[in-house]
């Protein structure tokens, strides 16, 4: 019971991913066509991350967390020095998004309450 509750919340959490991801991808697909259609490096970056991002999202909609799971197994065992650079990038942009997060978070609450006398 407490296993198909967590494979559960495991599932909706990888859908939300997904489409957290399709969505920046779209962001990052605006910026790249925003760039004054110079295709520079700027819009050639921006468009290749947004692919992967697009990519990256379809594969978490048509895999099971099992699958996703055992994926992630195998490349830390194969790749463990990737594996363990990917997992502390993961770490320092969750902790920056946070962070910024709870910025935001603490402005809109100042402005919110009105002006202090």
């Amino acid at each position: 019971a407490v296993r198909d509750a967590a494979v559960e919340k495991a599932d909706v959490a990888r859908e939300s991913l997904s489409k957290v991801g399709d969505r920046l991808a779209a962001t990052l697909e605006r910026a790249a066509s925003g760039d004054d259609g110079e295709g520079g490096i700027k819009t050639k970056v921006l468009g290749s991350v947004a692919q992967g991002l697009h990519q990256a999202s379809e594969a978490l909609r048509q895999r099971s967390v099992a699958d996703l799971t055992s994926d992630v197994k195998e490349m830390a065992k194969r790749h463990p020095g990737a594996f363990i650079a990917a997992a502390a990038l993961a770490g320092f942009a969750a902790a920056r998004f946070v962070r910024s997060s709870s910025r935001r978070m603490a402005q809109h609450d100042d402005h919110s309450q009105g002006p202090r006398v």
